[in-house]
């Protein structure tokens, strides 16, 4: 990967194929998944909102420390690793701004807001 790949689609990517591939026995990975994704389809879409790092990092170390199997527990890694270390990213999206410009929806939202205030 280079810097023209955003880590947050990249996640959000991930997470979106690991979710089709949860069992959902167990509560933290039928629920829980399924909120990390919704989530994070929002922050890639530009609809991010504050709190919503902090609400990544509280379900996805739930999901690690309750889940019942390894898949569960590792699952969640590409999410906490992103957001140690890239963290910065995820901030510019919840501005609009995709750092790699491969977010064309932050875009897309931006024009929107603008068109509807003019």
């Amino acid at each position: 990967m280079d810097e023209k790949v955003c880590v947050v689609e990249m996640v959000r990517y991930s997470l979106n194929q690991l979710v089709s591939e949860a069992c959902d026995r167990c509560h933290p990975c039928s629920k829980a998944f399924k909120n990390l994704l919704a989530i994070l389809n929002r922050i890639v879409k530009g609809l991010g909102e504050a709190g919503d790092l902090e609400t990544l990092e509280i379900i996805a170390n739930r999901i690690q420390s309750q889940a019942r199997c390894e898949f569960g527990k590792a699952a969640v890694t590409p999410v906490l690793t992103s957001m140690r270390y890239f963290r910065n990213e995820y901030e510019s999206h919840l501005k609009q701004r995709c750092p790699a410009s491969s977010c064309k929806e932050l875009g897309r939202v931006s024009e929107g807001a603008l068109k509807l205030a003019a």
